[in-house]
């Protein structure tokens, strides 16, 4: 199955006339849906309790880095003027802030931000996309010895929640998950059944067989130094 991934793009663009001096500094913040007019598209529901949720980002802790690409790079899109930096980026009171700035750096005269996740898009056609969590893809404990997977310490409400938002990110793709460091509980089976995923993998290391079961499902891991011969070796024809 293919994962189609929208191209989510957030940028700012700040005309700049001629007597804007290097002092000064421009930071938007909105809360505000931008003024579009969808054809052919059904009519909002009138209130909160009748939406359904398909995305959400909180911009809270530093978990949104995971999912945006912060840009850094001189613009060459639209005849733009400003070199896209991360020291623009930075988020405030839930709110994700992009600044611009009129300054020189690195041959540029304005500086600005911006947010994408379009590298996950070109990589659809050869990498599915599917759960690992939203924001649960942490531990908790008083020591190392001790610590252990959101999945197994949070309240089941808590994880359905966090869980169901992943799917929503991922379009409503809910055909495998991935544990987080490979931790999981009877809790946690049930309710990535009841969210409609068919299958869950550990992180242990071999060839799956119809005696596993499909929440506690074996896997392969491949990093960026994974040899070819290896990674032959892992798909290999079964007999």
């Amino acid at each position: 199955m293919k994962v189609i991934i929208g191209i989510l793009f957030l940028s700012l663009i700040l005309s700049l006339t001629s007597d804007v001096t290097p002092e000064r500094h421009v930071e938007v913040q909105t809360d505000e849906p931008f003024p579009l007019t969808l054809r052919d598209s059904p009519p909002r529901p009138h209130s909160q309790e009748e939406w359904t949720m398909i995305f959400e980002e909180e911009f809270s802790g530093d978990a949104w880095r995971d999912k945006w690409n912060i840009q850094d790079w001189p613009s060459d899109k639209n005849e733009e003027l400003q070199y896209y930096t991360p020291d623009n980026v930075s988020t405030k009171n839930g709110y994700l802030v992009l600044s611009s700035k009129s300054e020189r750096y690195k041959g540029r005269h304005y500086t600005s931000g911006a947010v994408t996740t379009e590298e996950l898009a070109s990589a659809c056609s050869v990498f599915s996309y599917y759960s690992h969590t939203f924001d649960f893809h942490h531990r908790k404990g008083s020591s190392t010895k001790d610590k252990k997977s959101f999945l197994i310490t949070e309240e089941a409400g808590a994880i359905r929640k966090d869980v169901a938002k992943s799917i929503g990110v991922l379009k409503g793709e809910s055909l495998a998950f991935a544990y987080p460091y490979g931790e999981y509980s009877p809790k946690s089976i049930r309710i990535l059944n009841e969210l409609g995923i068919d299958m869950a993998f550990t992180t242990e290391e071999r060839d799956a067989s119809q005696d596993d079961h499909l929440y506690e499902l074996p896997r392969h891991s491949i990093f960026h130094d994974t040899t070819m011969t290896r990674f032959q070796s892992i798909f290999r024809p079964h007999h």
